[in-house]
């Protein structure tokens, strides 16, 4: 080969140039032909790993951190092509505008697809890129689908097979619309907290599912709900709030901020994720209690959280101590549209003009959005006073028949 090149003149770095062999690398690519493989070489393995957990220690890490990971992993998806589902949620924390944010969210959600990656990183890299025989689309005729609701199947070469999900992924929380009773003004069943407390890949021991009459929905691209009739997620209005403004409260970040650290903390609450209790510090906003409060006299308050029940169930508990929260629900009560937890206003079953949002996530709100009073996200300031700052607004609110002309107002003049 070196003759060849030379009688072209083409030169040849010898640092570049590699013997007869059965394994090289490549642009930063093993290539083992023995094995009949493509993977990442070891060094470049124990570097994202690095990278990896130590984004996972943290809950606050800065953007260029986070950006430097991603081009890591995206690097990685080239011989770990399942890892690129993980990645979502990890560049969702770089959405804003540009310039403004310095530092990124490293959610529970994110540190749960992280471990993901570290697991992939470990026993799948690899990945086949030769078939013994070739296998042509044309021969193959393999078509496969799935409903969030329902479950998924498969056609190939004539023949077809169908399930509904297993039950313990339902459990887990990962299907889309999956069946679990979340609406009630007592305490709902405690379940699982990987999701926003943590993701689907937990797993519980298998529990006995309730009736599917409040299950979460897939939704249309547009936004709207399918034409089949749903039962609302909550229920009748109590005597005690009748006439008044429903107000839907978000959890994390606007009330609290959780985090696995061991840090000072109002709440410490014990969690079970796959037979191991983890430590969940979690950390009141300033003046949350006063604001709880106030709004529990002013209107019907229902907190309404992304999060799983396992977690925010015991932390509204200790939070609420006036009763304020009328119900209480959940990520399964959420409708999941292009990769986020939206929070369906429609289906609570109240009017849209007598109902207000309060969330730090412009995500959670998207389907309705003049409904929303946004809030920053709250970590761990122990000066804010945004929420005490909300109240006298929220007290002229109180006494309006229709919430729009107030809200319109409000952003206008913002």
């Amino acid at each position: 080969m070196k003759d060849v090149m030379a009688s072209f003149g083409v030169p040849l770095a010898d640092e570049k140039t590699q013997g007869p062999c059965t394994c090289i690398t490549f642009l930063g690519i093993e290539i083992d032909t023995v094995r009949a493989v493509c993977r990442l070489p070891g060094d470049k393995v124990q570097r994202m790993l690095q990278a990896v957990r130590a984004i996972m220690e943290r809950d606050r890490v800065p953007i260029k951190e986070v950006q430097s990971l991603l081009g890591l992993l995206n690097f990685a998806g080239r011989v770990i092509p399942m890892g690129r589902v993980f990645n979502r949620r990890l560049e969702g924390q770089l959405k804003g505008p540009p310039g403004q944010a310095k530092w990124a969210r490293v959610t529970i959600e994110v540190k749960e697809d992280l471990e993901v990656w570290a697991r992939f990183l470990v026993d799948f890299n690899g990945v086949c890129l030769w078939r013994h025989p070739p296998v042509s689309n044309q021969a193959l005729h393999l078509f496969t689908d799935a409903a969030g609701g329902f479950g998924y199947g498969a056609y190939l070469d004539g023949e077809w097979s169908a399930a509904p999900w297993p039950r313990d992924w339902i459990e887990a929380g990962c299907e889309l619309a999956g069946a679990q009773n979340s609406t009630s003004s007592k305490k709902p069943r405690s379940r699982s907290i990987f999701h926003s407390l943590f993701c689907c890949l937990c797993h519980e021991d298998a529990e006995p599912l309730p009736v599917n009459n409040n299950a979460p929905l897939v939704v249309e691209e547009n936004g709207s709900l399918p034409k089949a009739a749903v039962k609302y997620l909550l229920p009748e209005v109590k005597a005690q709030d009748s006439g008044k403004i429903c107000v839907v409260i978000d959890l994390d970040e606007t009330l609290v901020h959780s985090s696995f650290s061991s840090v000072h903390a109002d709440f410490i609450i014990p969690v079970e994720i796959d037979g191991t209790v983890h430590q969940v510090y979690v950390l009141k906003r300033p003046h949350v209690d006063e604001f709880l409060r106030r709004m529990g006299e002013m209107f019907e308050c229902v907190l309404f959280t992304a999060s799983l029940a396992k977690y925010a169930d015991p932390v509204a508990d200790l939070l609420d101590k006036w009763g304020a929260f009328r119900a209480r629900l959940f990520r399964e009560s959420c409708a999941f549209h292009r990769g986020n937890y939206v929070k369906d206003l429609s289906r609570l079953g109240r009017d849209l003009n007598k109902l207000i949002i309060i969330d730090n996530s412009p995500a959670s709100y998207i389907f309705h959005p003049d409904n929303a009073v946004p809030v920053a996200s709250w970590f761990d300031d122990m000066t804010d006073t945004e929420l005490l700052d909300l109240l006298p607004f929220f007290e002229r609110l109180s006494q309006v028949d229709d919430v729009y002309s107030v809200l319109k107002l409000r952003w206008n003049a913002s």
